[in-house]
């Protein structure tokens, strides 16, 4: 019984998807991996500055941890800040928001593996 069990649950398993993530992306700044410097934190303290003005608040943290992001393991990238994840059409709809302040953000679907 128990194999039977344990078969129909790996059967299972390709068919849970990890659900999308979608992301305001602010901006990039490359470096090293783990190469955190003062710049990095004039540049998010920034874009913290140009949000404010669209009542937004940036996050940022190391690239590596944004599956789907491009940066070969680079580098820090910035995003609106969400308490959740976002779908596609809420992205969208922040992006209207941030536009203003920061006219070159976009969106992207990556998810964010977190600490």
């Amino acid at each position: 019984m128990r194999a039977l069990l344990l078969s129909a649950a790996l059967a299972a398993l390709p068919s849970l998807a990890v659900a999308e993530e979608w992301h305001v992306v602010l901006g990039f700044f490359d470096h090293e991996p783990g190469g955190w410097d003062d710049a990095i934190l004039d540049q998010g303290q920034q874009l913290e500055a140009d949000l404010k003005a669209c009542n937004l608040s940036p996050f940022w943290d190391w690239a590596m941890k944004f599956d789907g992001y491009n940066d070969g393991g680079r580098g820090t990238v910035f995003i609106v800040y969400s308490p959740t994840s976002l779908t596609q059409s809420e992205a969208e709809t922040m992006l209207e928001a941030a536009a203003p302040c920061v006219p070159e953000a976009y969106v992207q679907s990556m998810n964010y593996a977190g600490e």
